[in-house]
């Protein structure tokens, strides 16, 4: 009886010693324990919240539907795949041996000195993990590190560390807004320290108007004699007049506000009234809101400094950027209205002539495809052949000279007004006639040459009888491509 009272006791022994053995060996206890290997057994997509917490103060990263935001400190932007490979980098580390003797946040290892840093990992479905970062090993490139459920203090390298001190700042946008085009935008307001404030919306056929508060009266200069004179580019709308604005302008207005870099963030400490009023935002030199369905993005920008630098404060965080992003804001009221000497686009149209009295000089049809052509780096325009004519530098060469045409003839502007006249203003020789066919039927026909009386270049529209002086240029431009065609036979 007492033998077998013994082999059941070594029996049992035997089983616990295995038990504690395996729990040794076991992959988890590697992971977490003495031995280094994966600091983490849950993924980034598990991290929903990160806190970066310092001796300043806590920033705290937030996911949210489609990207990330930023609190706490500071409240701003961030870029969804900067701070996805932030997260793969510190989650997925891993960790070196725990040092022998060590208990876990010992204040020697510099986890309580200003350096220090503490991240947070809230997790989805309320876990939540951490690590602190203390002081750099004094014989090897390794960081102490305490938490990820270690017993005690243990080193993780120094690529870890760098994402770790270089946040929240590395992982805010580093453009001034997120990428947005004007075709994206339904409207934008443009406010100056002044009080005048500028509304532009998007038309349903796609034109852009501006809102003038006072009516036409707002307007000077050559905007003013025009909408004076011409109706054409102007709306009545129940809310106020509207005037055509220009699209061009405003899509670089956008562009530039959505696209200069960020070459610096300020400090929420550093946000002082007198700083913010030596850098010109206390009022804000030029506001921009863009506002796409029920979004709004919004940035106020400082005065122009030295260097070519620029304060702006993007929805509520202060960050310096590049003058580019402040230089399409500036200008009178007249520099975002339409003021093409065509006043359509030809780009919209099917079909394009361009005719000299006794000669074609250009033709082209719109491709089928146009954008896959402007993706393929090639002309929007196939050439089209007048009966009687050859092209002499081939089809592609003669649609790339179709392309700039098209795109000169859109951005031509009006320098000043003639008297309107409602005959043939030009004087014989020499002169082109500009046709452009459209979807909906309609046929629009300009004229280009020298005014009888004046000599000055005008471009004559005959449905109105407006007469503009353009820039000399344009007759030079049309006057060159006269050797695209020449006769058959």
């Amino acid at each position: 009886m007492r033998s077998n009272l013994v082999k059941l006791a070594g029996i049992i022994l035997a089983l616990l010693m295995g038990l504690l053995l395996w729990r040794w060996s076991a992959p988890a206890d590697q992971d977490r324990g003495l031995h280094g290997g994966p600091m983490f057994s849950f993924k980034p997509a598990a991290v929903e919240r990160l806190e970066v917490r310092r001796a300043l103060g806590t920033d705290v990263l937030v996911r949210e539907p489609g990207g990330w935001r930023l609190e706490g400190q500071v409240e701003d932007l961030v870029d969804a795949e900067r701070m996805d490979t932030a997260l793969a980098v510190l989650v997925e580390a891993d960790a070196f041996p725990v040092l022998p003797g060590t208990e876990p946040d010992a204040r020697r290892f510099g986890f309580g000195g200003e350096g220090a840093i503490e991240l947070i990992f809230h997790l989805a479905g309320g876990g939540r993990e951490r690590l602190a970062l203390g002081d750099v090993a004094p014989v090897s490139d390794q960081i102490y590190a305490s938490g990820a459920g270690r017993r005690g203090v243990f080193g993780v390298g120094g690529g870890l560390y760098a994402v770790a001190v270089r946040l929240p700042d590395s992982v805010r946008l580093p453009r001034l807004l997120p990428p947005l085009t004007l075709a994206d935008v339904d409207s934008l307001t443009l406010g100056r320290r002044d009080g005048a404030s500028w509304r532009f919306r998007r038309g349903a056929d796609g034109r852009w108007w501006c809102r003038l508060e006072g009516g036409v009266a707002d307007l000077a200069g050559l905007a003013a004699a025009y909408h004076t004179r011409f109706t054409d580019r102007r709306l009545a709308e129940p809310d106020g007049t509207w005037v055509q604005a220009d699209r061009r302008r405003l899509a670089d207005l956008v562009f530039r506000a959505t696209d200069t870099a960020v070459t610096g963030f300020v400090p929420a400490a550093g946000a002082t009234p007198d700083l913010l009023a030596d850098y010109g935002l206390l009022p804000a030199y030029r506001t921009l809101d863009l506002h796409q369905g029920p979004d709004t993005w919004s940035v106020a920008f400082g005065e122009l400094q030295e260097a070519d630098r620029v304060m702006a404060r993007r929805q509520r965080a202060l960050v310096i950027t590049r003058a580019e992003a402040l230089a399409p804001a500036e200008g009178f009221l007249g520099e975002f209205l339409d003021l093409t000497a065509l006043g359509y686009r030809l780009a919209d149209a099917d079909s394009l002539h361009v005719d000299e009295p006794d000669r074609p000089l250009l033709w082209g049809r719109r491709a089928p495809d146009p954008r896959a052509r402007f993706e393929a780096r090639q002309s929007g325009w196939d050439a089209a052949v007048p009966p009687g004519w050859t092209l002499t530098f081939g089809a592609e060469t003669t649609a790339n000279h179709i392309d700039d045409l098209q795109v000169t003839l859109d951005r031509l502007g009006m320098i000043d007004l003639l008297p309107t006249s409602a005959v043939d203003p030009l004087a014989a020789e020499p002169r082109w006639r500009v046709r452009g066919w459209f979807g909906d039927g309609s046929v629009r026909e300009a004229w280009l040459g020298r005014h009888r009386v004046t000599g000055q270049p005008v471009l004559w529209a005959p449905a109105t009888g407006r007469v503009a002086v353009v820039d000399e240029v344009m007759l030079v431009t049309l006057r060159s491509l006269r050797a695209d065609l020449r006769e058959a036979g």
